[in-house]
């Protein structure tokens, strides 16, 4: 389990999100990840207030076992969020999803806790990237 902020980048829009992710390690290399996570820094456009409602996600992280404290993986996956626009008293949402991919780390801190940071392209469809750096931490049971 673990918790992450994720800086998202959408073109013009600078957004923030807190994540929570549970997952299961299959091997030394391999993990399968659910995420979810909601808006928590709202951006602005010309006027515009952009915000991200929520998102979920499950992704596949293949890592690199070794002798050090780094893990570091890639990771793969797919993508489905909700945003929200409003001006002048008129909103409108949408939502989509895309296949989303990413590099991170991992840092053991101790047997139970690890910090970690990624990369990570979220979209990349109708004209949107959505590109999101995150730090977080995990405790592992």
């Amino acid at each position: 389990m673990g918790l992450d902020y994720t800086y998202l980048d959408a073109d013009e829009v600078d957004l923030g999100a807190l994540t929570l992710k549970g997952g299961y390690q299959l091997n030394d290399w391999a993990a399968v990840e659910l995420r979810g996570g909601v808006g928590v820094d709202d951006g602005n456009y010309y006027g515009v207030k952009a915000e991200l409602e929520h998102y979920v996600g499950g992704y596949f992280r293949a890592g690199l076992p070794n002798d050090s404290a780094i893990y570091p993986y890639v990771i793969a996956g797919y993508t489905h969020a909700k945003v929200k626009a409003s001006v002048a008293g008129f909103s409108d949402s949408d939502s989509e999803g895309d296949f989303s991919w990413g590099l991170g780390a991992s840092l053991r801190l101790n047997e139970l806790w690890s910090a970690n940071i990624e990369v990570m392209r979220y979209f990349d469809k109708s004209n949107i990237e959505i590109d999101g750096v995150s730090l977080g931490v995990t405790y592992t049971f």
